[in-house]
């Protein structure tokens, strides 16, 4: 009896074209957590066959992040150690444009996936009627994820303080947060920051403590980088304010 031997070599017409294999290496690049210098080269590198120029050269601004070239004066820009946590923060909102159409949830300070933020997630059809949008959920547990979501078309997870995390809030059109923001977060032009305060404050948040210089500063410099402000009522508005 012969056997069939014939090994399948697949043609170039097999391939998935470059430009929806941009889509996709931008889908994946998305949901990685740390910053790849290859990975946001390859994707240039798609952009660019696919003759999206004006795109291409967005990603190649992601290659690199500002260095300390004091330290590491010779090193390859993809071999160096990435800086720490607010220079990168940094480098994203001075380099990279604003990402349109992109929501960043951030719920509790990531420690919970419920609220406010995820009413209006849930609700999202009402402003993407399309689903076209791309929707990022902070994480600081994984197991706060439903698993139901983790399949979701358009809907990551990054969880805090991760690369990718920075390179999101410094990007992403939207935000919405029900709590504090850190402290090297800074909204850009063409940004727009939802805040929607949990819970109803019985207490005075720091503004009745006398003792401390700038004993609220956290709260208070939160809310002077929100542009939308959601309440329950009147008092949690004079509170917060």
């Amino acid at each position: 009896n012969s056997v069939n031997t014939d090994i399948y070599t697949p043609s170039r017409h097999d391939a998935l074209p470059i430009s929806d294999a941009a889509i996709q290496f931008g889908a994946a690049l998305d949901r990685m957590s740390n910053h790849s210098p290859w990975a946001q080269y390859l994707l240039g590198e798609c952009l660019f066959r696919a003759g999206d120029y004006k795109k291409a050269c967005k990603a190649f601004l992601g290659i690199c992040i500002d260095r300390d070239t004091v330290e590491n004066p010779r090193k390859s820009v993809f071999r160096q150690p990435l800086p720490s946590i607010p220079v990168s923060y940094v480098h994203y909102s001075k380099n990279l444009p604003v990402r349109p159409r992109v929501v960043l949830y951030e719920s509790y300070e990531g420690l919970t996936i419920r609220g406010n933020p995820r009413a209006i997630f849930e609700h999202r059809h009402l402003f993407d009627p399309h689903g076209d949008w791309l929707h990022v959920w902070v994480f600081t547990n994984e197991e706060a994820i439903p698993p139901d979501w983790k399949s979701l078309p358009n809907t990551v997870f990054v969880c805090r303080d991760s690369q990718r995390y920075l390179n999101l809030y410094a990007t992403a059109q939207y935000t919405i947060n029900n709590a504090s923001i850190r402290a090297y977060i800074a909204r850009r032009e063409g940004q727009y920051f939802l805040n929607t305060w949990h819970g109803t404050p019985l207490k005075m948040l720091g503004k009745d403590d006398r003792t401390r210089f700038n004993g609220r500063g956290g709260s208070q410099r939160t809310f002077l980088q929100t542009t939308h402000l959601v309440t329950p009522n009147s008092h949690t508005t004079s509170v917060l304010m």
